[in-house]
């Protein structure tokens, strides 16, 4: 069933809302994947992908090659996870960053095939994440231990690429039971290690294999779903809702909810963010006055953020203390803000030492899951207490904020006068003939 909806959805059967949500969110994804191309763990990687080569057949964004489809994919979303900055979707305690899958594997896939419309292309883009999402909410209960975006958005990548592919259901069907039946990715993530930032390019790698050999006629899983030995959910998850995986398929949309981050920090701390931003925005303080900051959340939001003091980017990118902290010295935190040297700086690291996190009872009974409302409360020398609002989860961003991240993201890298031409075609995509005028947009100008 689930592979019919991936292969005969038309783009007429997807509401507006869900249309204009996934192309920021494609604009969103090739912005922060060209900023993550200029990236050492991300290079060190693409360098000897790039050794391997291989028939030039999609571009890697960021850089002037292009290698097999795959090849191009796995490089791309390695870039668009590769600091905290990519997309995500929450649900009750399962996170996923599906974005890295499907907008990599539809780019590349549509350069290969060549002629794509702009309403294929944002179709696919759609459909995709609708059924990357209803995998991931499939789990009930889940069995710990596994990266869920990994694997559940390989999935993503066989939807995006089958369908520019123009597989039919049955092949469809295929693609997925090959992309599921090989995806991996463990939840351990030691702060020295690179690879944690590269798992979900393996997913991609795998799932556009899996449409490009059903494309051939390679047959894979067709029960791989329900299997109850060896199968998806009979491995990953310890109850699966089957019902919300393939419930109301055209009727209800729950990819219209994904969200745009507006910091590259864990999602977990998101509403923090905004709240000891609104303090900055609305209050004229000194940080030299400041005795003590307490931050209220739920306790699902201190599930792996608090604890620790961080010592690498990709800690810092989880640390509650770090993120508010720095959003209290510079009113925001953005890529620039997060460096081994503001880890060093004894201005962060006097704030990160003064903040107090508080699970809030009353903050938990509103919300279940990780991330969540949160309050923050700054006191300053001589009994003043600066209070935010009660920021009810992270807020969605406007398509005007989406097209400002793109150009501070990925502008230093194509220029600026590029950069403009990128927003121009996702605002107008569904318009276009052929989607063939982005593809050399998302390399450097030489």
């Amino acid at each position: 069933m689930l592979g019919e909806f991936a292969a005969n959805t038309t783009y007429k059967d997807i509401p507006e809302e869900v249309l204009d949500r996934v192309k920021t969110d494609a604009l969103d994804g090739v912005s922060v994947g060209i900023f993550g191309s200029t990236l050492p763990w991300v290079r060190l990687a693409v360098d000897y992908w790039e050794e391997l080569g291989g028939a030039p057949q999609a571009r890697l964004w960021g850089r002037r090659s292009k290698l097999p489809v795959p090849k191009a994919v796995l490089s791309n979303c390695h870039g668009m996870n590769s600091f905290e900055y990519d997309d995500t979707y929450v649900w009750s305690g399962l996170g996923t960053h599906q974005g890295n899958n499907v907008v990599p594997a539809a780019v590349a896939t549509a350069e290969l095939v060549g002629g794509v419309s702009g309403k294929d292309f944002v179709a696919a883009l759609a459909v995709a994440h609708e059924v990357g999402v209803r995998v991931i909410k499939g789990f009930a209960v889940k069995r710990a231990g596994y990266n869920h975006t990994a694997i559940s958005s390989t999935f993503c990548a066989a939807v995006a690429a089958g369908r520019l592919l123009g597989l039919d259901g049955e092949a469809m069907t295929w693609a997925l039971g090959s992309a599921g039946s090989y995806v991996g990715g463990l939840l351990t993530i030691p702060p020295s290690s690179m690879v944690k930032r590269m798992v979900n390019g393996r997913a991609a790698e795998g799932g556009v294999i899996g449409a490009l050999l059903a494309k051939r006629g390679f047959t894979g899983i067709e029960n791989l779903f329900e299997a109850e030995r060896g199968g998806y959910y009979g491995g990953y998850a310890v109850t699966p809702d089957f019902d919300v995986v393939v419930g109301d398929l055209k009727r209800k949309w729950y990819c219209v909810n994904i969200h745009t981050k507006r910091f590259p920090m864990c999602t977990s701390i998101h509403a923090p963010l905004e709240a000891a931003c609104e303090i900055v925005r609305k209050e004229k303080f000194s940080v030299n006055d400041i005795s003590e900051i307490v931050v209220r959340t739920t306790t699902g939001a201190q599930g792996n953020t608090v604890g620790f003091f961080p010592d690498t980017i990709s800690s810092a990118q989880l640390s509650l203390a770090f993120g508010v902290a720095t959003a209290i010295l510079t009113g925001n935190v953005r890529p620039a803000n997060v460096t081994m040297e503001a880890l060093k700086d004894p201005k962060i690291v006097r704030l990160m030492n003064l903040i107090k996190p508080y699970k809030d009872p009353e903050l938990d009974a509103i919300w279940s899951g990780i991330g969540g409302p949160a309050r923050v409360e700054v006191h300053l020398r001589g009994g003043k207490v600066l209070t935010s609002s009660q920021v009810p989860e992270a807020t969605r961003m406007t398509n005007a904020e989406i097209e400002d991240k793109a150009r501070d993201a990925a502008g230093p890298v194509v220029g600026k006068e590029q950069m403009e031409k990128i927003i121009e075609f996702f605002r107008k995509v569904e318009k276009l003939d052929t989607v063939d005028s982005l593809f050399p947009l998302l390399q450097p100008d030489s």
